[in-house]
């Protein structure tokens, strides 16, 4: 039987008037208080990236399964081409809508349950899409890896409805997220500098973008963290080489370079390069 107070169990004491029976409901309040309380269902959601049919996630839900009060639940939207993740109107909205009302279906029939997420690539861009707009959402621990994610993004805004740090797994050679910042729109490349947040938890790897994805590195890095909140730290984010200024400029390329670039071309070709032609080759 549950009190809300103490003077409500003195009340339930008092109304005994055999001894014996007293004594009874005495020690069952103090052994219910001496009781350990059941631990919370744990809730691992994992979303996969673009153009994938995420092989990973099966993988790293297979383990956690193992765990007590571990539920992974994968969660998709479809294989996004390359060629649509370049259009937001059209199609990046109807995905960030899927998972948005998976998410929301899993908090209103888990009420009470820890919701943890781990993202990878587009799937980090619609996890705090959703994170952002949806204020009644709260999550326990989120741990992204190739995000796409603004460096800007906002985590004190957040801050209250989340467990920090959050994990930002960073791929030394991954290129994908300066390409999404550079040559489309609304991304960045968190997943190549870090967020560098005191809420945000930046670990380098010497990997590619889907690198991450792999059974050992899975349990080496991820699983501590998932299940007791242990950050196991990455020896080469100590170790890990600057970038040069040529990497940075590749990195930094984009559509409006490119079009300032055709430019100049077209200045340079039009008032130098013809009349030079001219001058030189028309008698």
């Amino acid at each position: 039987m549950d009190f809300k107070s103490l003077q409500d169990a003195q009340r339930h004491l008092q109304s005994f008037s055999n001894p014996v029976e007293r004594m009874v409901a005495e020690m069952g309040l103090f052994l219910g208080a001496l009781a350990t309380p059941a631990p919370r269902k744990h809730i691992v959601v994992l979303l996969h990236g673009m153009n994938t049919n995420a092989e990973w996630q099966e993988a790293l839900a297979e383990p956690l399964r193992n765990e007590a009060n571990i539920e992974p639940v994968v969660v998709g939207y479809g294989n996004l081409h390359p060629v649509k993740f370049f259009i937001p109107l059209l199609f990046r909205i109807g995905r960030i809508k899927k998972v948005r009302t998976d998410l929301l279906g899993i908090r209103k029939r888990l009420p009470e349950a820890d919701i943890s997420v781990v993202a990878h690539s587009f799937g980090t861009y619609i996890l705090t899409n959703i994170l952002a707009t949806e204020p009644g959402l709260k999550l326990h621990r989120i741990l992204l890896c190739g995000a796409i994610v603004d460096t800007d993004y906002d985590w004190s805004a957040v801050e209250q409805r989340i467990c920090a740090p959050v994990i930002n797994d960073i791929g030394r050679w991954d290129y994908y997220p300066s390409l999404a910042k550079s040559w489309s729109w609304g991304f960045g490349d968190s997943g190549c500098i870090g967020f560098q947040n005191s809420l945000v938890r930046d670990r380098y790897f010497e990997y590619g973008h889907s690198d991450f994805l792999n059974v050992k590195h899975m349990q080496k890095y991820w699983l501590p963290y998932l299940l007791d909140g242990r950050v196991v730290s990455s020896p080469y984010s100590v170790i890990r080489d600057v970038m040069g200024f040529k990497e940075r400029a590749i990195r930094a390329y984009s559509w409006l370079y490119l079009i300032l670039t055709l430019m100049s071309g077209w200045v340079l070709c039009r008032w130098v390069v013809l009349p030079i032609f001219r001058h030189v080759f028309v008698p």
